[in-house]
């Protein structure tokens, strides 16, 4: 099966942050959350190679706590499939979130 994942933030982790600039989805809408914080350091080095990146993220100056909050686990919606097989729950064994 084809699926398309996108990005999104979950209106909880939006209110939590108090992101009143973003467009967040009702969490029922996140169908995969991926855990990142075990590549924690290796994802803050990937950031930090796109200037882009830390000049036009608030989030990047905000406290630490709050970074790990935000980027600590990555949100999706699956927007659009093809096929009958779902290849991220046969991986999870059922579960849409690690």
């Amino acid at each position: 099966m084809i699926a398309l994942y996108t990005p999104a933030v979950p209106q909880s982790l939006a209110a939590a942050l108090g992101m009143t600039h973003i467009r967040a989805v009702p969490d029922e809408a996140i169908t995969l959350a991926v855990d990142v914080t075990p590549v924690w350091d290796a994802k803050v080095a990937a950031i930090h190679c796109h200037a882009t990146q830390l000049s036009s993220s608030p989030i990047m100056r905000a406290p630490l706590a709050q970074q790990r909050l935000f980027l600590g686990r990555e949100h999706f919606i699956l927007t659009g499939r093809c096929g009958e097989r779902d290849f991220f729950q046969e991986l999870l064994g059922g579960h849409a979130s690690v």
